[in-house]
């Protein structure tokens, strides 16, 4: 087609109110109706157009995977969100210099969300290799609060690999590499929003926690978490880019956690309870750890009966939200209430449920 062709198009379109896309128009030519106009212009300005549309789409993705990410869904989604990773990557290099730091920051988020999906499959090497590109880029942009958040993400990363881990000795590297992180990302909390470092303070007491054998260690989780709920009850709990969310149920859940590390199981079921009253419906990833920490919590006081009805609620959403990680720390669970009483009918059960039995 000539321009020409284009033009009679357009009036075509304007006169007879037809959209369009039927005459073979993109709507952007309809903007042009200039019979001067250098075209040589209209195309480089749709060039530029289309860029911003193809950004608006990788965000658009990294929206969806976000949804994915705490409510489940089909699966294809994380490889939709990790095929876009790699056509990101190219993009990122052959961009002039003066364009590249919002699609850097772009690609920084996709690498986050990436190493949450493959930490959800358990996927160890490619957890590991995204949350450390993911640092990488955050550092080269210098950008504080992707700094902190992708620090925040590693840590989680240690955190929830120790969990699968078998040997006690790979437990405590684990537990190392995330104490690690964690005074890192603690050099930047000041400078992090509400919802990130509410979160930091969260973390650094749940690692803390995990190995406070001294009381002044213990002293400093309580203190972190009270600075955590300090900004619980003076912001409004809003999704950001950081993927992470902070409201009572968070504060609540993680109060719980380390007063089991503690041995005050009373106080960590009245947490818990706590953090129920205000736990969103659809937040299903979030109901999957509700139901993980009261079965560590009935077993630590021997319940097996309570212990094994909240590892099979876990792992009911657990298939439905189709994360293999929470289904391994339910099938480690049964291992550890059976090593208790393999004959408890409620152990059995819950043995039958998950295929162990």
């Amino acid at each position: 087609n000539n321009p020409d062709s284009i033009e009679r198009r357009q009036m075509i379109a304007r006169l007879l109110r037809i959209p369009p896309a039927l005459l073979a128009l993109d709507w952007r030519f309809m903007v042009y109706d200039d019979s001067s106009t250098d075209y040589k212009n209209i195309f480089a300005d749709l060039t530029q157009l289309l860029e911003d549309d193809t950004y608006t789409l990788y965000q658009h993705i990294l929206s969806m995977g976000r949804g994915y990410l705490f409510n489940g869904g089909p699966s294809y989604i994380a490889g939709i969100v990790d095929e876009t990773l790699n056509k990101l990557i190219p993009i990122t290099r052959n961009l002039p210099e003066v364009e590249r730091e919002c699609w850097l920051e772009l690609l920084c988020r996709y690498y986050q969300l990436s190493t949450s999906f493959a930490l959800r499959r358990l996927d160890k090497k490619q957890t590991l290799l995204y949350a450390k590109r993911s640092i990488e880029v955050a550092n080269e942009l210098e950008n504080v609060q992707l700094i902190a958040s992708t620090y925040y993400r590693r840590v989680r990363v240690h955190l929830d690999l120790r969990k699968a881990e078998t040997s006690e000795d790979e437990k405590q590297r684990r537990l190392e590499r995330a104490k690690l992180d964690t005074q890192a990302v603690l050099r930047y909390v000041d400078d992090a929003c509400p919802t990130l470092k509410g979160n930091i303070y969260l973390i650094a007491a749940e690692v803390y926690s995990l190995d406070a054998s001294e009381q002044s260690t213990r002293k400093q989780c309580e203190k972190w978490q009270d600075q955590a709920a300090t900004i619980v009850y003076r912001n409004v709990d809003e999704e950001d880019d950081t993927f992470l969310r902070l409201n009572a149920t968070a504060l609540h859940h993680e109060k719980a956690k380390t007063l089991i590390q503690f041995g005050r199981y009373n106080e960590a079921q009245s947490e818990l309870m706590t953090a129920r009253k205000t736990l969103q419906a659809d937040l299903l990833t979030w109901h999957v750890n509700l139901y993980l920490t009261e079965a560590n919590l009935y077993k630590a006081q021997k319940d097996l009966q309570g212990s094994a009805a909240a590892g099979i609620e876990a792992y009911k959403i657990a298939k439905v939200v189709q994360s293999p990680k929470d289904e391994l720390e339910v099938k480690k669970l049964f291992t550890d209430l059976k090593s208790l009483d393999a004959s408890n009918p409620y152990v059995c059960n819950l043995g039958t449920t998950i295929g162990m039995y």
